[in-house]
């Protein structure tokens, strides 16, 4: 998407939804805090979900306006769908702890044409709110090219201590190759298994893929004549998901970098050669493994020292 630069800041909305009490038999007392840079949210969007509390910032200027449809053939919000496979994924490996979902939503909008773009001030910006508030993990499921703008924001995330999980795209029909941010350095790509027929004309893929992340089951069919089905089966919904397990792996662990989080889901990858098919990087994030990991007394050693207490006491 083409930068876009903004000398005005028309409007910044903060929103803070709580979905639902703290529950008081939980079994963790601290909240686990997740970003997502995503298009803008709707309010409700996650009204069906217990404990979790959603605080969401969108920018306009007098020209542009917040941008919510990836496309005109989706009835769904982008950020709605992704926002909610990130909450589920949460949920799934570590049930019962309280979420809070900070999404960023640096999309704008020309009312009078459609056209989209990303304002890559104003995602520097987000990345800043995210520290601030105290996020570590962030998901982001856009694709751009190389630029020094996107770079300049993401050295920002990078200096925060920002953990950034990023789509690895859906292939040269859909978005730009190599895609950026997933091809910086300080970013870890996520790649969905799904596509197959498309991502594999990738000729180095891996190398801007850490991690894949199962696609749900759907035939081709369906996902030609469904774009909602489409959506679930791309990169952006696996870098959500992946966000989703690495958030329920710091319940037990403490994610002080980039560094930590590759420990840890290093370690608990299924290796690509064991997932057999249609995988790239060097692992594949299971959310049953990761919520049988979370349920287990063992721990791997060379994840000993990331331990919440050993940190705590240290």
């Amino acid at each position: 998407m083409a930068f876009l630069q903004f000398t005005q800041l028309a409007c910044v909305s903060a929103l803070s939804v709580m979905l639902t009490t703290w529950a008081a038999t939980s079994a963790i007392a601290e909240t686990i805090k997740v970003g997502l840079v995503d298009f803008a949210l709707r309010h409700d969007a996650l009204k069906r979900f217990d404990r979790v509390k959603v605080r969401s910032i969108t920018f306009e200027t007098s020209e542009m306006t917040a941008a919510r449809y990836q496309s005109s053939k989706n009835a769904k919000g982008h950020a709605d769908v992704m926002a909610a496979e990130l909450v589920e994924s949460f949920q799934g490996a570590a049930p019962g702890v309280f979420l809070e979902l900070y999404v960023a939503s640096p999309f704008l909008e020309d009312p009078n044409t459609g056209r989209q773009s990303i304002d890559f001030e104003q995602l520097e910006f987000a990345y800043d709110w995210f520290a601030r508030q105290g996020v570590k993990i962030v998901a982001q499921t856009f694709v751009s090219r190389d630029n020094e703008n996107l770079e300049r924001a993401i050295a920002t995330a990078s200096k925060e201590g920002l953990v950034l999980l990023t789509s690895a795209g859906n292939g040269p029909r859909q978005n730009v190759v190599p895609p950026f941010p997933a091809s910086y350095n300080d970013a870890i790509g996520i790649s969905t298994t799904g596509l197959s027929d498309e991502l594999n004309t990738e000729e180095r893929r891996n190398d801007y893929v850490r991690y894949s992340v199962p696609a749900p089951a759907a035939s081709p069919i369906k996902l030609r004549q469904d774009p909602e089905a489409a959506v679930l089966a791309g990169s952006s919904r696996a870098t959500v998901t992946a966000a989703g397990l690495l958030g329920a792996l710091s319940t037990r662990y403490r994610l002080d970098n980039r560094a930590d989080a590759v420990l840890v889901l290093d370690a608990l990858a299924e290796p690509v050669a064991e997932y057999g098919h249609s995988a790239y990087g060097i692992g594949v994030l299971m959310q049953d493994n990761v919520a049988t990991h979370l349920k287990s007394g063992a721990t791997h050693p060379r994840l000993r020292r990331l331990l919440r207490d050993d940190r705590l006491s240290a």
